[in-house]
């Protein structure tokens, strides 16, 4: 899937551009190794953010992901990474 569009919108609208990206994949070829490169570059793209850690939300969801795929240790993974990006304030279920 070609997510460049992603890069190109306001880093106010990233988040939702990379949801959209991810959504589409996942509704158009379903949930597999198509998806991970999406959520990798996706947590990439929003790291510098300083609005809500967006990248670490997006850590969250692709923990979830592959939970429900059964990848325990890549969802574990997934959660320590976005554990590091959150501010716990703001993000209650780090």
């Amino acid at each position: 899937a070609d997510n460049q569009g992603c890069t190109l919108v306001p880093a106010d609208e990233k988040y939702t551009a990379y949801q959209l990206c991810i959504a589409k994949t996942m509704q158009h070829i379903g949930i597999t190794a198509h998806t991970r490169p999406i959520y990798e570059r996706a947590i990439a793209g929003l790291e510098d953010s300083l609005v809500d850690s967006p990248a670490a939300k997006i850590c969250g969801e692709y923990a979830k992901m592959e939970a429900s795929l059964h990848e325990i240790d890549r969802a574990r993974t997934a959660y320590v990474y976005g554990a590091q990006l959150a501010d716990p304030r703001r993000n209650p279920e780090y």
